[in-house]
């Protein structure tokens, strides 16, 4: 378990190869502490292990933000319960594409960990915020196409473990 996590005592998270790492889940949760994003939005929930932690974060620093996260399966609504962070944390039992349409706009940190990044982007890029974070997970992994291109544009790239790509959302 990561260790913001572990300190702030999040239950039933399951690690594994689907799984944010554990090493991407402690920055994803850094840079929430950091940026003090009110509107967090992840394409690519899996079982939680990165939005519960971030929402544990966001209670407790108290810091007024929500996350919003989707994947159409697993079902992570039981994970949420068991963790009480329904004020903050919102879980949409669909694709991203569909969870967009629904959630408050502008977006100041977006997590992408999965489907087609390339689309995902550009269907978001219109709803960042100027200076927003996006963060891309899995930009190393040799069977996605697209992680090449988004490493080229990346203003911090960190090739451990699958690769996390950070960049931040400019004015267009």
């Amino acid at each position: 378990m990561s260790l913001i996590a572990r300190r702030l005592r999040v239950k039933a998270l399951q690690w594994g190869k689907m799984a944010s790492t554990e090493a991407t889940v402690d920055l994803l949760a850094a840079l929430v502490r950091f940026c003090k994003p009110k509107i967090i939005v992840e394409a690519g929930a899996f079982q939680g292990t990165a939005s519960l932690t971030i929402a544990a974060l966001l209670e407790h620093d108290d810091c007024g933000g929500h996350i919003y996260t989707c994947d159409p399966d697993p079902d992570m609504s039981p994970n949420i319960k068991e963790n009480e962070l329904e004020d903050y944390i919102s879980f949409f039992h669909t694709t991203f594409e569909e969870m967009l349409p629904l959630i408050p706009k502008p977006i100041d940190f977006f997590y992408l960990d999965g489907g087609d990044r390339w689309k995902l982007l550009e269907l978001v890029e219109p709803h960042l915020r100027v200076g927003a974070l996006i963060c891309v997970d899995d930009t190393l992994d040799p069977d996605w196409d697209g992680g090449k291109e988004i490493v080229e544009l990346a203003n911090i790239q960190l090739d451990k473990e699958r690769g996390l790509s950070i960049l931040q959302h400019a004015e267009v």
